[in-house]
């Protein structure tokens, strides 16, 4: 008897777990709000587009060319952009089913060279099952490609950049299922988009009715945008020290009454988007300082990139290396990546490294993190602002109490957000 019980618990486990892994995906339409590396899959693909380049709707299609879905919504794509003169559609690879599907994606990536992509995409998607190299290359001569450049093509570094680009950002749209549908009205042709609306169906069919619905919805509406979110709190003193920062961590005017503070990671897109930005701003407004704040929450290569940017403070030498370091392109930033940018601002590694497992930077890289954890907010970056008062006394400023808070780690929505609340600040 206690083995047949075992038995069921056993099986009930193992259904409940089946059921966990394997739930079905969320399907339907919904907003979803766009980080940085995501917004310019709107405007900054341009060889591998079809319809109206200047168009306001547009349509960005991921897919895979072994997806019998993804075919009938490509061949419908390509049949909508020459009957609405209105609509861009980006194809974005994103191959999920399979080294075919891989090379597949990385051929017609690497004809973006040979200006042929459109057509390499049309006649591998119209082939209708899975291809072999041999017969890839063989329907790329027919459409023109010269083979040879496309075989070097296909090897080179910059397909499998442009590959893993297309990857990342599906990922941190948490698309894993093809095809699956972005759409947005822009305000302007190739302006940047703050919000999308991710469309993932169970059938093609579904998929062209909800791609239909969205297009008369976007003629007869204005853009979307998403809300910005700015909250006044009270700060902790920990955190409102930060605004009182004076070594060299900071930009702008070191006795600027309106106060940013940034708490970033190097590894994210959008703390690199907003850092440029307060680089700019500071530039423009001589009542403001940007103040800072490594907050490394992207794993191991983060942390490592903060201490050594908290090292370099050591030096004196922190604000070159965090532009260096915000400059940089890679994802995942590399120890290799990190010492030889320090290098080139004219940093001693040797001492950075020793400098990095010092007590100093142990504590105050903690010192960042238990600050940022007070704020409750799961992303970078988080920026708050607010305007500091002189002490009659000391004619020192003073700490402020509390402090405007972003509440969002959209790129632009974050841009927003800091231009409202320092027109807001210099008016009051």
């Amino acid at each position: 008897m206690k083995k047949i019980v075992t038995l069921i618990c056993v099986l009930t486990a193992g259904t409940l777990l089946s059921i966990t892994m394997f739930a079905g995906p969320q399907l339907g339409k919904r907003d979803v709000n766009l980080r940085y590396g995501q917004a310019k899959v709107f405007t900054e693909q341009t060889n591998n587009c079809i319809g109206n380049l200047n168009a306001k709707i547009v349509i960005v299609d991921f897919f895979d060319y072994n997806c019998p879905d993804c075919r009938v919504i490509s061949k419908y794509l390509t049949k909508l952009v020459k009957t609405n003169k209105n609509i861009k559609v980006v194809f974005v690879d994103y191959p999920k089913l399979g080294p075919t599907s891989t090379f597949a994606a990385k051929a017609c990536l690497a004809a973006i060279q040979q200006n042929k992509y459109p057509e390499l995409h049309d006649a591998i998607i119209n082939a209708k099952r899975h291809l072999t190299h041999k017969e890839v290359y063989a329907i790329a001569k027919e459409q023109g490609l010269d083979v040879t450049k496309l075989k070097r093509a296909i090897k080179a570094k910059k397909v499998g950049t442009l590959l893993l680009n297309n990857l990342v950002t599906g990922t941190q749209l948490n698309i894993k299922y093809v095809p699956t549908i972005l759409m947005a009205k822009l305000d302007a042709p190739n302006k940047a988009p703050k919000k999308a609306s991710l469309i993932l169906m169970n059938t093609y069919k579904e998929t062209q009715v909800a791609i239909q619905k969205e297009i008369k919805e976007l003629n007869t509406t204005k853009t979307k945008t998403a809300k910005t979110e700015l909250k006044n709190i009270k700060l902790t003193k920990d955190q409102a020290n930060l605004f009182l920062e004076n070594s060299n961590s900071f930009i702008g005017n070191k006795d600027g009454k309106i106060v940013i503070v940034d708490l970033y990671d190097y590894n994210c897109s959008d703390c690199k988007f907003i850092s440029h930005y307060l680089d700019q701003l500071v530039k423009t407004n001589e009542n403001i300082k940007a103040v800072f704040v490594d907050y490394p929450l992207l794993g191991n290569s983060s942390t490592m990139a903060a201490k050594a940017a908290l090292a370099s403070k050591l030096q004196g030498k922190y604000m070159p290396f965090h532009n260096a370091l915000i400059a940089a392109k890679a994802h995942r930033l590399s120890a290799t990546q990190i010492y030889d940018l320090a290098k080139s601002v004219g940093l001693d590694v040797t001492k950075l490294k020793t400098d990095m497992k010092s007590q100093k930077v142990e504590s105050e890289l903690l010192s960042n993190i238990l600050v940022a954890k007070q704020f409750k907010l799961p992303f970078v970056p988080i920026v708050m602002m607010a305007k500091l008062q002189k002490n009659a006394n000391t004619n020192k400023f003073e700490a402020p109490k509390t402090a405007m808070v972003v509440l969002t780690d959209s790129h632009l929505e974050v841009k927003q957000a800091i231009q409202n609340e320092v027109n807001q600040l210099n008016a009051d």
